[in-house]
């Protein structure tokens, strides 16, 4: 083979190794600099279970239009394990939704409403407090917000997890 076939070659093996390394690049970024809030609060209160609604807020900060698969949501709370190690229960969920949210360059969406049934029996050692939160409003419940989702860009798909701590 001549050596302009190789250099030919060579050249065009590195192009493809370079935009796989930017394209790799890139998701790493959309990732890192997406952004969510949570807000939480007790929508009703019964015999059977609390019903929890969420307001969630995507921002996109990059100048990239994404679409995020509606976000499945777990609701948690830290627990110390025996051996001193922090755990996250989970005690309710949210439904899954095949839905897309387009989330434009430089805005943000909000999911208002979400709502999550959490029974008694989930709860485990918090049913008590939610019960005095019957009696006092200024009780306050220290919970976690797992949000689920995959990010959709014209780079590629990839998944996205992100904790929050939220408070009723």
């Amino acid at each position: 083979m001549k050596w302009w076939a190789k250099l030919g070659i060579g050249l065009g093996l590195g192009f493809v190794a370079f935009k796989l390394l930017t394209k790799v690049k890139s998701l790493q970024q959309v990732s890192a600099s997406m952004e969510t809030d949570v807000h939480a609060r007790v929508h009703s209160i019964d015999f059977k279970r609390v019903l929890i609604s969420l307001d969630i807020v995507l921002k996109n900060p990059g100048a990239e239009q994404l679409s995020i698969k509606y976000p499945f949501i777990k609701v948690g709370h830290k627990l110390r394990t025996a051996d001193g190690k922090e755990q996250i229960k989970t005690i309710a969920s949210s439904e899954m939704k095949n839905e897309d949210v387009m989330l434009l360059p430089y805005q943000q969406t909000e999911i208002k409403d979400l709502r999550i049934p959490v029974s008694y029996i989930n709860m485990g050692s918090l049913a008590p407090i939610f019960l005095k939160k019957l009696k006092d409003k200024n009780v306050k419940i220290e919970l976690l917000a797992t949000i689920i989702s995959t990010v959709k860009t014209d780079l590629g798909t990839f998944p996205f997890t992100e904790t929050k701590d939220i408070s009723l």
